[in-house]
């Protein structure tokens, strides 16, 4: 959360017209009123764009079912499952993809968690990450999730293939405990058969 104050797009204070109302941080209102000829400032479209953009982004995070008590979890689901990257000495790292009943305009929707450890063989015991997310499928085989860290933005690109499930991260330096990442193949768990 951040303080900041409602800038009027056409920097007219007594149009107030909700299509030219956005609510700015300090320091971005102060960028987008300033005159300056060291850098280019914020532009009324650039504004714009950001507000729909969250206002996308609130909408997808608001617009989500609750559940009460049991929910129905698709029963046939190929990318579902619980999954394991091996074959790192000094590190290991398990996700687990729930598909969930309610994905938006025809989209599914899963739940993405996992941990993951670096340095298990240390005397002070290992560093320590999670991952803990839910994203929609727009495209088959592939989630993506972004989001703002304190100090820089966390990126996490999911592909799966046949049995396995490859994850790509980028700003993972300073989201975790140091060295642990989640970067790595990973092959599907199948639970034992009777």
């Amino acid at each position: 959360m951040k303080p900041g104050q409602v800038a009027h797009l056409d920097r007219n204070n007594s149009n107030s017209a909700e299509d030219n109302l956005m609510f700015l941080c300090f320091q971005h209102h102060d960028e987008y009123d300033s005159k300056t000829s060291q850098r280019k400032n914020l532009t009324s479209s650039e504004v714009r764009f950001f507000r729909e953009e969250l206002d996308n982004a609130l909408d997808r995070a608001l617009t989500v079912r609750v559940h009460f008590g049991v929910i129905e979890i698709p029963a046939a689901d190929p990318f579902g499952g619980h999954y394991l990257r091996t074959g790192r000495d000094g590190e290991a790292a398990e996700i687990t993809v729930t598909p969930l009943p309610d994905g938006l305009k025809g989209f599914p929707r899963y739940h993405v968690s996992g941990l993951a450890l670096f340095g298990t063989s240390r005397e002070q015991g290992p560093n320590i990450g999670d991952l803990n997310f839910t994203a929609e499928m727009f495209e088959v085989g592939s989630l993506e999730h972004a989001s703002t860290a304190p100090t820089q933005a966390h990126e996490v690109s999911i592909r799966f293939s046949d049995d396995a499930l490859i994850l790509d991260e980028s700003g993972w330096f300073e989201q975790y405990g140091l060295g642990v990442n989640f970067i790595g193949t990973y092959q599907k768990i199948r639970p034992n058969s009777p």
